[in-house]
Formats: structure tokens, sequence, C-alpha cells
């Protein structure tokens, strides 16, 4: 499913630096507009120092403090019009190319619900996509949270009783891909996505968690997904096969919908 990526590099620069040219103006006069109505959001993890400095007023301290702001990007659908712009976003974000089949799928046979491009200025700056996996009987009847009279249960009644539950024709949706763009990161964009398909996933009966998989070593991503109440599931040693990976380990974490 991944192509080398060894144009990234270039990539990433030329695309970067025609996109913040393309953008600066209009996001800092957006921003300062925000100021100026005192009109945001933000939050904690969003306000960071922009200098050491502690200046003296009078006989008190001010420290000097950014609140880097939280912007509302439009959600749309993914469609041939803008599948090659999140094809952008994923090559300069992730170190693997997706071939063109994973964008081929995600057009033509997952669920056009579970994906979506996130648009700011008129420019698509990160994007989410998943699919659904249904669950088979030994993954439900492992989440499924037996009391001490339950043991006792036949094979008959254990089904009638997931059934009952509405989880026997139970889904995961599994988060193939998320990203941001770099310049675009820390300004609750990513959140606003994976807030889009909690939602969705939480009104469909049929989608009893959500899935991923994640670096080990991608601290961020992983307070992330723990903020919106992802867990450990299972540690999987080799994931990856290629050499830029190191190490090629993940972590498989869920999300609990029922």
């Amino acid at each position: 499913m991944f192509e080398n990526n060894s144009h990234s590099h270039s990539l990433k620069s030329n695309y970067t630096q025609t996109l913040l040219f393309e953008n600066s103006k209009r996001r800092k006069e957006d921003i300062d507009q925000k100021d100026n109505n005192f009109d945001f959001l933000y939050d904690n993890d969003d306000i960071v120092t922009s200098n050491n400095s502690i200046t003296a007023i009078g006989n008190e301290l001010s420290t000097e403090v950014t609140v880097k702001k939280r912007v509302i990007p439009i959600l749309q659908q993914v469609t041939k019009d803008n599948i090659n712009d999140l094809r952008t976003v994923y090559a300069l974000t992730f170190p693997l190319t997706y071939t063109s089949d994973f964008y081929s799928d995600i057009l033509n046979i997952y669920p056009k619900e579970l994906s979506r491009v996130a648009i700011y200025n008129n420019v698509v700056v990160g994007g989410i996509c998943c699919r659904l996996e249904k669950k088979s009987l030994r993954d439900i009847k492992q989440e499924f949270p037996k009391t001490s009279t339950e043991y006792g249960l036949s094979f008959t009644q254990q089904i009638n009783k997931l059934n009952s539950l509405k989880l026997i024709n139970s889904y995961s949706c599994y988060i193939m891909a998320i990203a941001i763009l770099e310049p675009y990161q820390n300004l609750s964009i990513g959140s606003e996505l994976m807030s889009y398909i909690i939602n969705y996933c939480k009104n469909n009966e049929n989608i009893s968690s959500i899935n991923l998989h994640v670096h080990v070593k991608n601290e961020k991503a992983i307070k992330f997904y723990k903020k919106y109440g992802f867990y450990e599931k299972d540690f999987i040693k080799g994931y990856y096969y290629n050499p830029n990976i190191i190490p090629p380990d993940v972590y498989y974490f869920q999300k609990d919908l029922k």
C-alpha cells in the first residue's frame, strides 16, 4: 500500500514555500482581525511562550506569551476535484507515500462520509481518511465485558446477548491516515477532523469502536489520540518494512464507542 518517497523533501520545501507565500498575508489578516475582536478559542496545549524574557513593569513581572489561535476549517468530502490536494498533504507529512490504489479506494470503495479534507483560506491543509472493518465474533467477545454470572452462558445464549446489544453486526472505523500541513499544525484543525469522525461514528449504531496504528516514537500523535479517549490495545513489532522508519514498531490504539 506504500511507495518510496524519495522526492518528498524537495517537494515539501517547494510546496511549503509557495503555500506560505500565498497564504501568510491572508492568515495574518485573519488572525489579526480575531485579535481585534477578542473572538477566538484556544486549548491549554495551544498556549506557548513566545520568548524567555521577563519584563519588569513597575513592581510586577510580565511574561510575553503568544496564544496560538484555533481556526475553524471547512470540512468537505473527498472528491476527484480535491484528491490530488489530499495526496500532496500526505506526501508532505508522512515518511511513506500511499499508492494510487489507496486514493482510488477512498473515492470508489470506502464510505464517503468517513473521509474529509480540511480547507482553510481556500487551501486544503489537512485530511482524514477511514474505512470500515467488520469485527469478528472473536473480537466482539474479547471486548464484551463479562460479569461473573455470564461465564456460564452457553454459546447460543452468548450470541443472543451480543445480538441484544447490537454487537453482532459490529464494525470498527479504522483511521488510515490523518495529517495536517506543518504551517497549520497546532491550530486545532486536527481536532476538527477527529471530532467529525468521532461524532459520525457515535451516531452510527453499527460502529462500536475507532482504531488506528501509531508509531511508537510519535509522542505528539500519541498524546493527541489519548486526549480523545484512545488507549493502547496492542503493540506490534516490525509493523513497517521500510528502512527509513526506525524503529518499525507501532501501537494499535482503540476508542470504544459502546
